[in-house]
């Protein structure tokens, strides 16, 4: 018999990646908060969730840049819009609305391709909600998520 004293360790070079970051801002539900289940790996799927809504309807707000937004610099204060305390932290390049979130909380499942030059590709996911109690501009924002999409 043979013995080897090598171990091999597989990784990936372009690893799936998702991170929260930022703050949200409170509302009469409480303060939004984002989470995920799952990783943007190609041929895959993840699915972003907004906590903490009560039945306002809702939005999620997907961005390929958190520096810029049609040359305005990133993050922005809301608060000059009348949403004191709130931060707009990605571009708005594609919105998907929620009608009425499900047990204070909203969906959403986003298929990435089998495409692997997506490999290595950042995307930005905020959510935003309707409370017209909140603030002037009756809307309130959450954290923000920050992924990458890996290839398996």
């Amino acid at each position: 018999s043979t013995q080897l004293s090598d171990t091999w360790e597989y990784a990936t070079s372009s690893p799936a990646l998702f991170a929260i970051g930022g703050t949200g801002c409170a509302g009469s539900a409480g303060t939004p908060a984002l989470s995920h289940e799952g990783y943007p790996w190609v041929n895959d799927s993840i699915e972003v969730v907004l906590g903490s809504l009560g039945t306002a309807p809702s939005i999620f707000i997907w961005g390929i840049s958190d520096q810029t937004m049609s040359g305005v610099p990133l993050p922005l204060d809301l608060g000059l819009l009348g949403a004191t305390g709130c931060t707009l932290y990605t571009s708005i390049d594609i919105t998907v609305p929620v009608a009425q979130p499900t047990a204070g909380e909203a969906r959403w499942t986003i298929p990435i391709p089998e495409m692997y030059l997506l490999a290595g590709l950042e995307f930005y996911i905020q959510g935003m909600a309707m409370d017209s109690s909140a603030n002037s501009l009756g809307w309130i924002t959450s954290d923000y998520g920050s992924a990458t999409i890996g290839v398996r």
